[in-house]
């Protein structure tokens, strides 16, 4: 089904609709709802598969590495926005359903990648820091990530490694100065 929805969204764009969902699965609408729960349960696993798929490309740049310096940085940054971009629909997609609850589901969102990116601040970044405060910086970091990648993929005149590079020089100069990642 989720499949069948991505392909869908990437076919019609964020505003599809669930019967077009439907079609695209080889069922009918009552069959869709039953399985995936409607528009909001749609919406919270394509959101689980999105993170899901960031956090990959991410840990991909960082496999086998002890450190993450400022080029190992920029390229998970540039991972990510390479992920929206490629998953745009299903991002944009995901800001609109249950409009009527949009900060809730920007949190959870959000959240999604700021947890595992917490993590990666634990492990490659400064020791003496706060967990709180760890958790602070990703959410911050994953919210610029996310809102300048939608910013992006609506106008992409850069490449993703220039507007990671932009990125990195903006959060570099804060973390690096509490930290002794190189």
């Amino acid at each position: 089904m989720l499949d069948a929805a991505e392909r869908a969204l990437r076919r019609e764009g964020a505003s599809v609709s669930m019967d077009v969902i439907a079609a695209e699965a080889g069922v009918t609408k009552p069959v869709l709802y039953d399985r995936v729960g409607g528009r909001a349960a749609l919406a919270d696993a394509l959101a689980e598969r999105l993170a899901g798929s960031i956090v990959v490309a991410g840990g991909r740049v960082l496999q086998g590495r002890d450190t993450m310096g400022r080029a190992e940085f920029t390229e998970v940054c540039t991972a990510v926005l390479d992920t929206l971009a490629e998953h745009r629909q299903v991002f944009c997609y995901l800001l609109q359903v249950g409009s009527d609850d949009v900060v809730a589901r920007t949190v959870a969102l959000v959240g999604r990648s700021a947890d595992p990116l917490t993590g990666l601040l634990a492990r490659f970044g400064p020791r003496d820091v706060d967990p709180e405060r760890r958790r602070t910086w990703a959410h911050a970091i994953v919210g610029m990530l996310n809102v300048v990648g939608l910013w992006w993929i609506s106008s992409p005149e850069r490449s993703s490694r220039e507007i990671a590079e932009d990125l990195v020089e903006l959060i570099w100069a804060a973390v690096s100065s509490q930290s002794r990642v190189p």
